[in-house]
């Protein structure tokens, strides 16, 4: 009997994936870009964590427009519903990012880690040189349902 109800449960998580999927795989982001920064190139995907079940990425490449460094540049990532309402957020720091194999296979504490810079020089680990480019990344751990869409906005900065 038990085999038979975790068979079920595998099979409602497969089928929840598909549905997330259809929803948010063919949409288009919005972004706010400011003159101070360009967020383009992202991309978004489904990542099939070991212990956390499914993540929705939001990854992509943020473009300091200025002709000085700056560093901490905190990027918003919201997820949207159907009526543009914002649903979830988060917000990340550019230059950050995990890989493939990270994604798939660290715990939710070891990958919030991964993605924070280090409390001995966060700005140094974050810079970002004027006219240079960085990437980021968003990670929810439970988007939920009702999101169609999702968009980027550069939200603050530090000057080094």
């Amino acid at each position: 009997m038990p085999a038979k109800r975790i068979a079920l449960i595998s099979a409602a998580i497969g089928l929840a994936a598909l549905a997330l999927y259809a929803v948010f795989g063919g949409r288009s982001k919005e972004a706010a870009d400011s003159q101070e920064f360009t967020l383009a190139g992202d991309k978004a995907y489904f990542v099939e964590n070991k212990h956390l079940g499914h993540l929705y990425i939001v990854e992509g490449t943020l473009t300091n427009n200025l002709r000085s460094a700056r560093c901490r540049i905190k990027i918003k990532a919201s997820l949207l519903d159907a009526k543009g309402q914002e649903l979830a957020q988060e917000v990340v720091e550019a230059g950050l990012t995990a890989s493939i194999s990270e994604l798939k296979f660290l715990g939710w504490e070891e990958l919030l880690a991964k993605l924070q810079p280090p409390a001995q020089s966060p700005c140094k680990a974050t810079e970002v040189q004027g006219g240079a480019s960085v990437g980021f990344m968003a990670v929810f751990r439970k988007p939920p349902p009702a999101a169609a869409t999702y968009r980027l906005t550069a939200t603050d900065a530090q000057t080094p």
